[in-house]
């Protein structure tokens, strides 16, 4: 009965010894593909950190576009409409030029019509008259 007894022990010392080194197996197994992954955390980390400054980098590039364009629209809007009352000047200096007929003064603009001929001033020089 004892060596039945010693050879059990033995088989559950030498079972032992296979779990343990099983475990120990298992955990170093474990132990190398948790440094792998945390290896792939980092260098994921640091990906996106570099594409978050490089995306921040592109924001700060569209912002400065979108302010240049803003302010290249607002000149363009400045102009137009400054071209707009230009417009309405010609428009309304012509529709003066139109109401007013042929005479022998100049227009009120300064010019004379086509075919008028400028009248002489009344103090008989060629310039505006002065006075002493």
């Amino acid at each position: 009965m004892d060596r039945k007894l010693v050879e059990m022990q033995a088989v559950i010392s030498r079972r032992e010894a296979e779990f343990r080194k099983q475990n120990i197996d298992l955990f170093t197994e474990l132990l190398g593909e948790m440094r792998t992954e945390d290896g792939l955390c980092e260098k994921n980390s640091k990906e996106l950190q570099y594409k978050q400054k490089e995306l921040a980098k592109q924001r700060a590039e569209i912002e400065k576009a979108e302010k240049d364009v803003k302010a290249k629209l607002d000149k363009v809007k400045l102009t137009r409409s400054r071209l707009a009352e230009q417009m309405s000047e010609i428009k309304e200096k012509l529709e003066t030029l139109r109401k007013w007929g042929p005479a022998d003064h100049a227009s009120p603009l300064g010019l004379l019509p086509a075919g008028a001929t400028a009248a002489a001033p009344e103090n008989g020089s060629n310039g505006p008259a002065q006075t002493s």
